[in-house]
């Protein structure tokens, strides 16, 4: 009988990750062809467009890269010590830094669980890191859907420059007044304590809720003025553009996480950023920049994460 149970849970189990797999080609496929479409309808723009690359640019992008991971690092922090584990800022730094190394590896769990090892070598239990990881997961999101309603532009009919009625946007705030809401956030967050059978329930207090939207806020925001050095480094885009880019990034970010519990690759990121920025620059332009915001996430996250591991050891 057990025999039988274990082998249902393994086959359903492999056609789960079958499921996945084909999920992740289907999205790899079409954030391709949606590229190669676009490049290929926009090939007389692009070809006639004035090019102004500007490297100056692409240097202070990353140099400007580690201030948007310390509001991470401090969040983070946060998080671990109000849940009374580790209060150490040093230990839960290196413990996020060397969690991320295999963060861009197809597969959200390598990421959490190789944050969940590290905590346990240190005697914490596994449902704390993991109730620190869906805690951090939910801030984010909350505070992305934040900044990217406060970035848009309204017209005189109701509208937002993508096409949004702000009825329709202001929809994004609920996720907000739940947060925020401390009794109903501390229902939701008793109830992931004890399915998870974390060893101590935390309750939130209306403090540290504002606290990390505040600090996980910057996060975007110093994110999204990455992006647009980065931006500046392929074509000229007007100071005024700013906070656009900044609500793009935290789009861009939510969209990323939200489908990371599903699927994993850089499909969603490239087709929602490419889009977004097409509002403001040439398609073909917006999917280059979204290319290159990339691999500058996957380089500067790797890179300045090991530097920061060493300089903390």
């Amino acid at each position: 009988m057990l025999r039988n149970r274990i082998a249902t849970s393994v086959a359903k189990l492999i056609k789960l990750k079958s499921l996945k797999a084909i999920l992740w080609v289907v999205l790899i496929g079409f954030a391709l062809l949606f590229l190669g479409y676009g490049i290929h309808t926009s090939w007389n723009q692009l070809s006639q467009y004035k090019w102004s690359a500007d490297f100056r640019f692409l240097f202070l992008s990353f140099a400007l890269y580690p201030a948007s991971l310390l509001p991470l690092l401090w969040g983070w922090h946060w998080i671990m010590s109000r849940l009374g584990e580790i209060s150490d800022f040093g230990t839960n730094v290196k413990i996020y830094c060397y969690s991320c190394l295999p963060k861009h590896i197809p597969g959200v769990i390598w990421h959490i669980a190789s944050r969940i090892y590290l905590y346990e070598e240190r005697g914490v239990a596994y449902s704390v890191a993991l109730l620190g990881t869906i805690l951090e997961t939910m801030i984010l999101i909350v505070s992305g859907l934040l900044i990217y309603l406060l970035s848009l532009p309204i017209d005189s009919l109701g509208k937002t420059i993508h096409g949004l009625r702000v009825s329709s946007a202001l929809l994004i705030v609920i996720p907000l007044g739940v947060v925020l809401h401390r009794a109903t956030f501390n229902r939701v967050f008793g109830f992931l304590s004890k399915r998870f059978k974390c060893p101590a329930v935390v309750s939130m207090t209306q403090r540290d809720m504002s606290i990390l939207l505040f600090i996980y806020s910057l996060a975007w925001i110093v994110g999204g003025m990455v992006l647009y050095l980065l931006a500046n480094a392929v074509c000229v885009v007007p100071i005024s553009k700013l906070p656009a880019l900044i609500g793009i990034w935290a789009a861009t970010g939510t969209v990323s996480l939200i489908t990371s519990f599903v699927l994993s690759g850089p499909g969603a990121i490239t087709i929602t950023m490419s889009l977004l920025l097409g509002n403001y620059v040439p398609l073909p332009v917006a999917i280059v920049i979204s290319l290159l915001f990339r691999i500058l996430l996957t380089v500067g996250e790797v890179f300045w994460a090991l530097v920061l591991s060493r300089l903390l050891r």
